[in-house]
């Protein structure tokens, strides 16, 4: 499963990439900012894609959108200190909200649903091929 980390702290990006590594995660791809962030989604489809809110330049709110045009089944999960609530949006284009700090059990337990979702798509796509 080929994951993407938008998250503008190092230390966010690194425990969220060990926890998706020991759940088999074993294509993990990082972005700094949203622009990093696009520019890898024109380069590799994402089954898995986390993603900051506040960021420097573009923000994960303007970031979110474009993705999931770019990438309509891949699982989106935004991972923030601010909840929706707190900066009154609307993350419809979302999955998910995971409020900072998070347990990583819930990021693990996350990419093991996305994980079966795709082996589930695999299996609808091959029904077509037989």
């Amino acid at each position: 499963m080929r994951v993407l980390i938008v998250d503008d702290e190092p230390g966010v990006r690194g425990l969220l990439s060990a926890a998706l590594e020991a759940v088999g995660c074993d294509q993990i791809d990082l972005a700094e900012d949203g622009e990093q962030a696009l520019a890898k989604t024109l380069e590799h489809r994402y089954d898995l894609v986390t993603l900051d809110i506040r960021m420097p330049g573009m923000s994960g709110l303007d970031t979110l959108p474009l993705i999931r045009h770019v990438m309509p089944r891949a699982v989106i999960a935004i991972i923030s200190a601010y909840t929706a609530d707190a900066i009154d949006v609307d993350i419809g284009d979302a999955d998910l909200m995971i409020s900072k700090p998070f347990e990583l059990k819930v990021v693990m337990s996350l990419a093991q649903l996305a994980q079966e979702l795709v082996d589930i798509q695999r299996a609808i796509h091959a029904l077509g091929e037989e």
